[in-house]
């Protein structure tokens, strides 16, 4: 029998082995696989984990359609839910009728809802995100045992509670590229990259934030820069074509586009068209080397090189998991 998790506390992990043996030949153990949400921010029925009221639960959310879909939802009243970006979107935030997003989404992007909070979200493209619904005594233990004091309930209201962070999207793609792992340890593994996750955000709010000697980019500024990405994902276009195309100095532009997107624009760039390149190796009949022609690549051995770095794997053993 495989290996069982039990908690003891709502801070402690121990694993208890009961019974080995198996009856004939070899015992097949079972995959962990991370839960895929029907609904929008809904993982699974709650009163099936009743019994574990510290548990984070995480999923994630897939649209495949670029019609546009609006969704609303109100948040547990004893949990907090954290939503990483996985890839380029387009949609529009808004959360007790606030405004806090409209537009271009670059993958990173995280957003916080607290305990109670209603959210309504439009989209307009297709997207992938990583829930992660946290219990509030999770973050108020975790958040009072490094500052000695309450968690303040304010921390992330309003737009406080949307923010790109890099170092998150690479711990978010770390679940999301699990593979095969044992139920038990890939319970485990998702578990505590979540609780990585967690603190990440906490110590990112505990400390004092200088002030920026550059403005973010205007909104219609970083709709025309995507835009013009989007436009030319196959072109070799520099940084100087992307800032003239919104009217900036190539240092300016860097600067404010890395303020809002976390991305230099190099690295957004290589992401959109490893995302492009994903999208068409989906198609069974095209090959690696067209693939990485058609995403503004010279060669498919730089292709490949990048499509690895990005998913851990290379395109066709990607695509063949797909």
């Amino acid at each position: 029998m495989p290996l069982t998790v039990i908690r003891t506390a709502p801070s402690s992990i121990r694993l208890r082995s009961q019974d080995f043996s198996a009856p004939k030949g070899v015992q097949k153990v079972s995959s962990y696989v991370l839960p895929v949400e029907r609904n929008w921010r809904v993982a699974s029925d709650p009163s099936t984990e009743s019994h574990d009221q510290y548990r984070i639960r995480v999923s994630r959310w897939q649209l495949h359609s670029s019609q546009p879909l609006e969704q609303t939802r109100q948040n547990d009243s004893d949990r907090y839910l954290i939503a990483v970006n996985l890839r380029s979107t387009n949609a529009t935030l808004r959360m007790a009728r606030q405004l806090l997003l409209d537009g271009p989404v670059t993958p990173g992007v995280i957003q916080v809802t607290s305990p109670g909070g209603k959210v309504s979200m439009l989209f307009r493209s297709q997207c992938d995100v990583l829930h992660l619904s946290v219990p509030d005594e999770v973050v108020g233990r975790e958040y009072e045992s490094v500052n000695g004091k309450p968690f303040p309930d304010d921390l992330w209201a309003g737009g406080r509670g949307v923010f790109p962070d890099l170092e998150i999207d690479r711990l978010a793609r770390a679940i999301t590229g699990i593979g095969t792992m044992a139920a038990p340890f890939g319970r485990l593994y998702v578990e505590n990259i979540a609780r990585a996750i967690i603190v990440r955000i906490l110590d990112r709010h505990a400390r004092p934030q200088r002030p920026n000697r550059v403005n973010k980019l205007p909104l219609w500024r970083l709709r025309r820069a995507i835009d013009f990405v989007e436009q030319n994902l196959t072109q070799p276009i520099q940084l100087a074509d992307i800032a003239a195309s919104v009217g900036l100095t190539s240092m300016h532009f860097a600067c404010q586009f890395r303020l809002t997107t976390g991305f230099s624009p190099h690295a957004y760039l290589l992401r959109r068209r490893l995302e492009h390149g994903q999208l068409l190796l989906q198609n069974p009949d095209a090959t690696v080397s067209d693939v990485a022609l058609q995403c503004g690549f010279s060669t498919h051995a730089h292709f490949t090189a990048a499509f690895k770095r990005h998913t851990g794997y290379s395109p066709l053993i990607w695509r063949s998991n797909c």
